[in-house]
């Protein structure tokens, strides 16, 4: 029998079939079904999850890199970040005590993260908490309604939930500096198309609207129709791309409500870690409040214009992840899963 790669049942998985009173690696795996439905760069999913005997072991899966895309693995561990953000969240859901260790010394290269887990007998589930918002997160990648403001305590208790990862999110609201940051993000986005080897990596992530396969970015999660989604991979490679797609993201951060910027002081993995641990736990407050993110790295990960954007934001420190924020146009659909076989030891 062919091993199964995908699993869209995932997205359906539901807080109360929580295996109350199976075994302790039955109860850890459920919580890596929420661990699976974290975004990650081109929807890659690089990440590993082992279940040991006292918690879970998290790893890098370098199988899955983005060689040209992102060179320094930086959005590979902020991927693992919001893996691990899921398992944290959903372990305080269930009732878990945990206990987290970074990159344990003395341990093989791709082990990011150990979680230590221990569930008392008496353990309480939560009603309410972020891991209700797991199954509806999704980057929405349409327009937004840019005349619709995001309140300010929205903003203030993203800022709250992220307070002691020592990672700063700096939201940006006036228009004519969010306009400032559209045309830095269209400069960024047509200097990598115009890289053909971007478009070769990138187009190996695009699926038809049809795939079967558990990763990458189908056509209709982006709007494309069925028919059309079936050239998506090989319009992608064309150098053409470049000046329509950097037109189009332009337009659509102008759309946001707001963009938003996390950044540290320090350039560490661990940095990009607990960015992406930033990054999902305020994804989830966002859906909480009706307000999507969408991530896009040019500006960022471009270094012309990484130049430009500090110049701009003047109290921007390291910039780790750069996304619009803001209230959709319209819903595409969640992005396929991998199978948990392809990713549990």
């Amino acid at each position: 029998m062919a091993e199964k790669t995908r699993d869209d049942k995932l997205w359906d998985t539901k807080a109360g079939s929580f295996p109350q009173q199976s075994s302790f690696e039955k109860q850890l795996k459920f919580l890596l079904r929420y661990a699976s439905l974290a975004p990650s760069s081109h929807n890659t999913q690089p990440w590993r999850f082992s279940i040991i005997g006292q918690g879970i072991n998290v790893f890098a899966d370098y199988k899955r890199r983005l060689k040209v895309a992102d060179p320094t693995d930086k959005e590979l561990f902020i991927s693992v970040g919001c893996a691990i953000a899921n398992i944290q969240i959903g372990a305080d859901h269930f009732g878990f005590k945990s206990k987290i260790v970074f990159f344990p010394k003395g341990v093989g290269k791709p082990l990011v993260a150990t979680i230590s887990l221990i569930r008392p007998v008496k353990a309480k589930i939560k009603k309410k908490s972020l891991l209700n918002y797991m199954t509806k997160r999704l980057t929405n990648r349409s327009m937004y309604n840019s005349r619709k403001t995001i309140p300010s305590g929205v903003i203030s208790n993203m800022k709250i939930l992220i307070g002691e990862l020592a990672i700063e999110l700096l939201v940006v609201t006036k228009r004519n500096t969010i306009r400032r940051l559209a045309s830095i993000t269209k400069k960024g986005i047509y200097t990598a198309l115009s890289d053909k080897r971007f478009r070769v990596e990138l187009s190996g992530w695009v699926r038809h609207n049809w795939t079967n396969q558990g990763d990458g970015m189908p056509a209709d999660t982006m709007g494309m129709p069925a028919a059309a989604s079936i050239v998506a991979p090989a319009l992608v490679r064309s150098a053409m791309i470049a000046e329509s797609t950097s037109q189009m993201e332009e337009k659509m951060i102008m759309s946001a409500s707001a963009v938003g910027i996390l950044h540290a002081k320090k350039d560490s993995k661990l940095d990009w870690v607990k960015a992406g641990i930033a990054f999902e736990r305020i994804a989830l407050l966002g859906i909480k409040h009706g307000v999507y993110v969408a991530p896009l790295s040019a500006a960022i990960e471009v270094e012309e214009q990484k130049k430009e954007l500090k110049s701009t934001l003047t109290n921007l420190e390291v910039p780790m992840v750069f996304f619009r924020m803001g209230y959709p146009t319209k819903k595409y659909p969640h992005s396929p899963r991998l199978a948990l076989e392809q990713t549990v030891n």
